[in-house]
């Protein structure tokens, strides 16, 4: 459990970086740069929500019920 949150906060962390790294510099309007706006935006909210789920999941499901209720 503490392994793969350890991996989504770094993993937040590091699109944090990039994201100011990117909306930081001066930008040009090519279709690239508006995608990979797009896609830099869509991994933090995956990330968010995939912490808070799993923030949920292990906070109020012991991992023995989980097991039971996924079998």
């Amino acid at each position: 459990m503490y392994g793969v949150d350890s991996l989504q906060l770094v993993s937040f962390i590091y699109i944090v970086v990039l994201s100011m790294v990117y909306f930081l510099k001066r930008k040009y309007n090519f279709v690239e740069s508006t995608i990979y706006k797009f896609l830099l935006i869509i991994t933090m909210i995956v990330l968010v929500l995939d912490i808070f789920s799993s923030y949920i999941v292990f906070k109020n499901v012991d991992v023995g019920n989980l097991l039971l209720v996924i079998s």
